[in-house]
């Protein structure tokens, strides 16, 4: 299974334009890990919708899609099918990268562009890592759009080609401190950021002039993850509330809110939508470790 550990446990989940899903995991804390290819940890993985490991995985029989990572916080395609990673660095160096096949990113032996054959370099770096700290990531009109913990800002990085640009700095204000940022269909930025406060609110970005308004109703609890299904139609959403995680379902265009019902009792985990629109999710407890359930948002 992938390791877990009290820090770097990766955790984002996204299906890609070839219907596979892609996870992102940490190195639980033991960096060797992350170039070990029998371990899942430091890693892409890359999985069929029924569990299985693709039979085009670079490593046979393995869900490991790339290796060589510290703790990818945020994964996000291109109109071209291209995948984009943003992960923590260590102390000195926080990166952007485009992921190919089999791709080695240089973890633990560098961080930051190596120049080594074999390995990997970032299309986009910030150091120190207190100008970043990158957590989810966009790809929106040719810019992939990097949300920042520590650095409390938006950063826009444009794509040009396999390369990219200088990355650029959108300053929120209050709200600076995002976490989780999605396109949705028609274009608009959803992200959910703090205000400054203990509280992770789900709301629209305007990246033009950085204004974020708030859209979930819930001020005093963490929103603590989400996705938007294809068609736009709706929001699942992850909200902690006092210890206790619930599941719950946004009309962007109405403002309406429903609870799904009837979960176990845990911890809610990463959240995704299926492209067929099932929505996916992990529930972990003290007493029980991390099981998958999916749910029918028509049901």
């Amino acid at each position: 299974g992938i390791p877990k550990s009290r820090i770097h446990n990766g955790g984002r989940l996204t299906f890609g334009p070839d219907g596979m899903l892609y996870a992102t995991t940490g190195d639980a804390g033991i960096p060797d890990l992350a170039q070990d290819v029998r371990s899942l940890a430091g890693k892409v993985l890359r999985i069929a919708p029924d569990g299985s490991a693709p039979a085009d995985n670079p490593v046979p029989g393995s869900p490991v899609w790339t290796l060589g990572h510290r703790n990818v916080q945020g994964i996000a395609f291109d109109a071209r099918g291209r995948a984009y990673a943003s992960e923590f660095g260590a102390r000195d160096v926080d990166e952007v990268n485009l992921l190919t096949p089999g791709g080695n990113y240089g973890w633990p032996r560098f961080e930051g562009a190596s120049g080594r054959s074999g390995l990997v370099d970032p299309i986009a770096t910030w150091s120190p890592t207190s100008l970043a700290s990158p957590s989810g990531i966009a790809v929106r009109e040719g810019d992939a759009w990097v949300a920042s913990l520590r650095g409390e800002r938006l950063w826009r990085v444009p794509l040009v080609g396999d390369r990219a640009g200088e990355p650029e700095a959108v300053d929120l204000g209050a709200w600076g401190r995002v976490r989780a940022i999605e396109v949705a269909p028609d274009g608009s930025l959803w992200v959910t950021s703090d205000e400054g406060s203990d509280f992770q609110r789900l709301g629209t970005l305007d990246p033009k002039t950085g204004k974020f308004t708030p859209r979930s109703p819930e001020p005093k609890w963490d929103v603590e993850g989400f996705d938007i299904a294809e068609d736009g139609s709706f929001i699942a959403y992850v909200v902690n509330e006092a210890g206790v995680s619930k599941l719950r379902l946004l009309d962007p265009k109405t403002g309406a809110v429903r609870e799904v019902p009837g979960l176990p009792a845990g911890t809610i985990g990463g959240v995704g939508i299926a492209p067929w629109g099932t929505i996916g999710f992990t529930i972990s407890s003290a007493k029980v470790p991390a099981d998958a359930y999916s749910v029918d948002p028509k049901t």
